[in-house]
């Protein structure tokens, strides 16, 4: 394979992967989604779409990039090729409802670490 990950879906995997969430598996995502979220004070809404034009090439690279060192794929890890969506700084302490069009909707609640300790 020769195929070369892009910036975006690097950026996607490793800027913030401290506070990555993974939403929900949409079974007949189109190429584009209306994407929104809200909590009890802000909004936001986006047309959704993939940052790069071939999704299975972030996919194709790694796969060749392991095999070159004999690591293995198991079946049920997760492997992020990107975000509909980009980021999103979300707030914090308070639960935020989002919703993939009709597809699917899910409230979360981002608390800092240092909360939690």
């Amino acid at each position: 394979f020769t195929t070369a990950v892009d910036f975006y879906s690097r950026f996607a995997d490793g800027l913030l992967n401290h506070s990555v969430w993974l939403g929900p598996e949409l079974a007949n995502a189109p190429a584009q989604i209306p994407l929104r979220w809200h909590s009890e004070t802000e909004q936001f809404s986006v047309l959704g779409s993939h940052p790069n034009s071939d999704v299975f090439a972030p996919l194709e690279w790694l796969v060749a990039f392991l095999h070159q060192r004999n690591i293995g794929l198991y079946m049920g890890q997760i492997i992020i090729t990107g975000s509909l969506n980009g980021l999103w700084n979300l707030p914090v302490n308070q639960p935020v409802q989002i919703e993939y069009a009709e597809q699917a909707a899910v409230v979360v609640e981002f608390t800092p670490l240092a909360a939690l300790v």
